[in-house]
């Protein structure tokens, strides 16, 4: 069908896909009742297994057990179900990656410096924000993250999947490629793609209007360095690169504890 080969239409398709998995089916799963583990009427499977490698004896670690391989299934299955839409979508991405090689790999460290420069100049100014406010900023996403990221805990390590290897493909993906390709205007194309990017990490939670723009406002401005990325190279793998280097490194501070 020549529907099926439309970019287009393949572009529609991953981003309904993609809202459907990463939205709509958690929040699905999550209010269905016997998957909400009530830990307390569990917390026997934690004693009965005191001593072995996958579970450690007391209930936070269980919990961040289960809340770690719950988030490689949802990464897992989101990246298996887009692959039949991005694999020929990305051939060419994939075939001209050696192509100025020397050029993109020099604006890949460009955007690694914007990327720690941005951060550091935002993440000022919202804690500037914060102090002059009297506001009490809790970033709920990187709590979460952090609070399943234990080095004890052997089901932290499924976590390298889907924060180092297929999350940053995906996201990627989804806020580069496509709707660089749905919006012909580069410039709105950014605008459009760091706003949805930095919205994905924050929207879900239960913010204030005023901590939700703070609390955006750095995902917002780490999309721009990833944008930047992808419009000097016009190759999807490279602001891939850089969006997992950059999770791989924080990963491994948080699994050393740092």
């Amino acid at each position: 069908m020549p529907i099926l080969k439309n970019k287009y239409f393949k572009v529609s398709l991953s981003i309904i896909i993609y809202l459907l998995l990463m939205f709509f089916l958690t929040d699905f799963l999550a209010n269905i009742p016997f998957l909400i583990f009530r830990y307390d009427y569990y917390s026997f499977l934690v004693t009965f297994a005191n001593y072995t490698t996958f579970f450690i004896s007391n209930s936070s670690n269980y919990i961040t057990s289960i809340n770690a391989f719950y988030q490689f299934f949802i990464y897992a299955l989101t990246f298996f179900m887009l692959t039949p839409l991005f694999y020929s979508f990305l051939k060419s991405d994939f075939l001209t990656f050696n192509k100025n090689k020397t050029n993109n790999t020099k604006y890949l460290f460009i955007s690694l410096a914007l990327y720690f420069a941005i951060n550091m100049l935002v993440n000022t100014f919202v804690n500037l924000i914060s102090i002059i406010f009297d506001l009490n900023l809790y970033n709920q996403n990187q709590a979460g993250i952090e609070s399943m990221i234990v080095k004890t805990n052997l089901y932290s390590y499924f976590l390298i999947i889907p924060i180092c290897i297929i999350g940053p493909f995906i996201e990627e993906y989804i806020f580069r490629k496509c709707i660089f390709t749905l919006i012909p205007n580069k410039s709105l194309a950014i605008l459009i793609s760091c706003l949805c990017f930095g919205l994905l990490h924050t929207i879900s939670y239960d913010y204030s209007i005023s901590n939700l723009i703070l609390i955006t406002l750095p995902y917002c401005f780490a999309g721009l360095a990833f944008s930047y990325c992808y419009t000097k190279t016009n190759n999807l793998l490279y602001p891939y690169l850089l969006h997992a280097g950059l999770n791989s490194f924080s990963f491994i501070l948080l699994l050393g504890g740092f």
